[in-house]
This record gives C-alpha cells, sequence and structure tokens, in this order.
C-alpha cells in the first residue's frame, strides 16, 4: 500500500529528473560540449549565448562572456560559435565547382570558389531563426545563395574578357557586396570571397596559352624598342653632355685668352704710362735745364748789353777821342806790308791828310 508520502516523495523525485533531463538537454547548444557546470552555463569570448524561456518562449542574448544563470527546465541556452567558417565550392568542399555561362554565349569553369562568413554583431537571434543550431544548415544555404550570384556576375564578361586577371577581381568584388547585402539580412556577415582562376575549353585554352606567347612576344618586342630608345636618348644625352663639356673647357679657354689678353693690355698700358711718367719727368728736367740755361744766356746776354751801353756810354761822352783811341789800339795790332810805288807829292800829301781826317788806317 502506497502512503500519501510515498506518492509524493516519487512525484517530487520523477519531477527532479525530469527537470535534470530538460536542463541538460538545453545546455547543449550548436557545439557538442558540455560547458554546464551546476545552475550555470559558460560562454566564450568567441561565443553569443542566447536564452531561451520555455514558458514564454521568448529568446534573450546573454551580453557578456562568462558564466550565466540557467534554471532547469525554465530556459535552454544556445551557443552560437562567432568564430568565421569557410564553405567551399570545389573539388576539397564535397560540392561542385561553378559551369558558368559568359556574355558571348561560351561556357567556363571555376574550380574552386571560397565563402568565408561568421555570425555578425548583433544578429544572433535572426541566425537562430534561420539556421538553428545546426553548423551545416547554414553552409548549404550560404553556398546555394552564392551560387547564382558568382554566376551571373562572372558571366556578365566575354571569355576573353576573364582572361584578365583584373576583371576577374572586379566581378568577385562585386560578388562579395551583393553576397553581404544578401546574408546579412539572416544575421550573417560576410568576410571575403575568393575565386580561383577560370578554366576554359582545351581548344581556347590553347588559343589562349599562343596569345599569351604573342603577347609575351609583343611585350619583349616593346621591351627591347624601349631598350633601343633608352639606349638612343643615353647616346643623344652622352653627345649634349660632352657636346656642353666641350662648350665650357671652350669656353674656359677663350675666358683665359680673354683674361690674358686683358692682363697683358694692362701691362702694356702700365708700362706705356710709367714710360709716359718717365719721359714727361725727363721732359720737365730738360725743361728746367734749357730754362736754367735760357736764364743763364739771358743774364750773360743781359751783362753783355749792360756792358756795351756802358762802353757806348763812355764813348759817347769822350766823342771823337774815343773813337780815335779804338782806332788807335786797333790799329796797334794791324799788320802792314807795304809796296814801294811811287806817288806824285802832292797826292800822297793829299791822300796822308784825307785818310787821317777820316779815321781810317
Amino acid at each position: 500500500v502506497m502512503t500519501p508520502w510515498l506518492v509524493f516523495s516519487v512525484f517530487v523525485v520523477a519531477a527532479l529528473l525530469g527537470l535534470a533531463r530538460g536542463w541538460m538537454q538545453g545546455v547543449q547548444a550548436s557545439q557538442s560540449t558540455n560547458r554546464a557546470e551546476g545552475f550555470t552555463v559558460r560562454i566564450d569570448s568567441e561565443e553569443i549565448g542566447v536564452r531561451l524561456d520555455t514558458l514564454t518562449g521568448e529568446l534573450e542574448v546573454l551580453g557578456s562572456a562568462g558564466y550565466h544563470w540557467v534554471v532547469p527546465g525554465l530556459s535552454e541556452v544556445f551557443r552560437i560559435s562567432r568564430a568565421p567558417v569557410t564553405v567551399v565550392l570545389g573539388k576539397e568542399g564535397g560540392r561542385p565547382g561553378l559551369s558558368v555561362r559568359s556574355a558571348d554565349g561560351s561556357v567556363f569553369l571555376i574550380d574552386e570558389a571560397r565563402l568565408t562568413y561568421r555570425v555578425a554583431e548583433g544578429g544572433a537571434l535572426t541566425f537562430l531563426a534561420d539556421s538553428g543550431t545546426e553548423p551545416r544548415r547554414a553552409a548549404d544555404w550560404v553556398a546555394s545563395l552564392a551560387r547564382p550570384i558568382l554566376r551571373e556576375e562572372l558571366g556578365s564578361h566575354t571569355i576573353q574578357e576573364m582572361t584578365d586577371a583584373l576583371v576577374v577581381d572586379a566581378a568577385r568584388s562585386r560578388v562579395v557586396d551583393r553576397l553581404a547585402g544578401e546574408l546579412i539580412g539572416h544575421g550573417i556577415e560576410l568576410v571575403g570571397v575568393t575565386v580561383s582562376k577560370p578554366t576554359f575549353d582545351r581548344n581556347y585554352e590553347i588559343a589562349i596559352k599562343q596569345r599569351k606567347v604573342a603577347d609575351q612576344d609583343v611585350v619583349t618586342l616593346e621591351e627591347k624598342k624601349e631598350l633601343k630608345l633608352r639606349e638612343r636618348e643615353e647616346r643623344i644625352a652622352k653627345t649634349i653632355a660632352e657636346t656642353k663639356s666641350r662648350d665650357a673647357m671652350l669656353d674656359g679657354e677663350i675666358e683665359q685668352e680673354r683674361i690674358g689678353a686683358q692682363t697683358n693690355a694692362e701691362k702694356t698700358r702700365n708700362a706705356a704710362a710709367v714710360w709716359a711718367v718717365g719721359r714727361r719727368a725727363e721732359a720737365l728736367s730738360y725743361a728746367e735745364e734749357l730754362e736754367a740755361k735760357a736764364a743763364t744766356l739771358q743774364a750773360q746776354g743781359e751783362a753783355t748789353v749792360a756792358l756795351f751801353e756802358a762802353e757806348l756810354a763812355a764813348l759817347a761822352e769822350r766823342g771823337d777821342m774815343a773813337i780815335r783811341e779804338r782806332w788807335i789800339a786797333n790799329l796797334a795790332k794791324t799788320t802792314f806790308h807795304l809796296t814801294p810805288i811811287r806817288i806824285e807829292p802832292e797826292v800822297e800829301a793829299g791822300l796822308v791828310a784825307g785818310d787821317i781826317l777820316g779815321g781810317k788806317p
């Protein structure tokens, strides 16, 4: 017979076992490791914790990492990782690569495309509602969203354009912009997209290689042309430099000759000035000498004139007597040569008397 206390005890134990089982299931989230410790659950720094109230169905984002209270049976906690997740479209990811139809109708393949995403800040509730706690579900529908966008953006170019790495990178950037806009509405932040090099039909690959070889030949010829042009410019520059150097040397020589000519001219002018000064000094000395001689001669002449004037004055005072005395003095100096001739007495007497009276010898 079961007593009321026994029935109550069984009921309490069953309730506690049910609550414990529900709590243990509640702390299991998108990761398999159970980090429940009694009435708490630990959230790492790279996780977002979302608590579900089992009575009202309301979801609450746990604000920070660390330990949070959990009431067994009344709430459940989901741990959502914010670590980046990479989805590979291609051989390594187990998903098929992309077959893209280009703008000119041709087909090319993208062997591998990598999409990296993570839960957006503040997007945990949306992510949980759209993807649940199973990580593969999010990866599957992220890949399904990316495929048509990749095909549209990469297929907007011709095959010839897709051989240019810059064109492929521009298309990849457009894929990033469009896919990021699609994913953010599901609480997902796109980290990056990488796309492998496109592969083409074998014949087209051969044509591309041939064109690359031709382009390389063109580049080589262009490089040779540039090299020749640079060599020509260097030769021209060298010739110009040598010409300028020679011109500078000639200018220097001309300048030296000009300076030498100026120096010689200056020396000649200085010598001429010295010679002129010397000649002037000699001329002045000679002029002074002549002036002195002239003054001496003038003094002598004046003395002689004064003497003659004195003699004339003396003669003038003495009259004929002075003249006779001078005549007698001069006569005393005269040598006579007498030639005997016969002169009549009366003529001789007259001549003698006339000479004596006239003052002639």
